[in-house]
């Protein structure tokens, strides 16, 4: 009688996945939020508050193609961040996507003064068993620097020049 307690217990753990359609159902890839960090060339955070180069308020992030304000947090301690995909059906599969936004640092002491930086995005979403939609050949720029090319990752540090 152990054993077949054993056995029962054993199949429903190692077999949930590719069977159980509704532990997959889910329509966004896994954790698609980007997080990200600026610093300058000495490792210094640049946002944040108590004294740092730029408060929170001082900055803004758009989609190029829409140039409206994306829904991102930047947080008191200078983290940034943002949904890159929305809905997963607005997306072509098996096709390079590229997604350039628009980081506008508004200089605090002369607010007409906006420094803009962009963040490029180049990814191809595949459809697969478990999660259904994910990321393959994932590469991340920040102004013409290459930062990242390879598997999906969701966390940055910008280096501003």
């Amino acid at each position: 009688m152990k054993y077949i307690f054993i056995l029962t217990i054993y199949f429903f753990l190692f077999t949930s996945c590719g069977t159980d359609k509704g532990y997959c159902d889910y329509e966004q890839p896994c954790d698609n939020s980007i997080l990200f960090r600026m610093i300058d060339e000495n490792s210094n955070e640049l946002i944040g508050e108590y004294g740092r180069m730029y408060e929170p308020e001082n900055i803004s992030i758009c989609q190029q193609d829409f140039q409206s304000a994306l829904k991102a947090k930047v947080d008191g301690r200078g983290k940034i961040s943002f949904v890159l995909i929305e809905d997963t059906s607005d997306e072509p599969l098996n096709n390079v996507i590229s997604k350039t936004f628009l980081l506008n640092f508004q200089n605090p002491k002369d607010t007409s003064e906006i420094d803009t930086d962009t963040i490029l995005f180049e990814y191809v979403l595949t459809q697969q068993e478990c999660p259904p939609i994910w990321f393959e050949d994932f590469k991340v720029s920040y102004n013409d620097s290459l930062y990242h090319d390879g598997e999906f990752d969701n966390t940055f540090r910008f280096i501003k020049k």
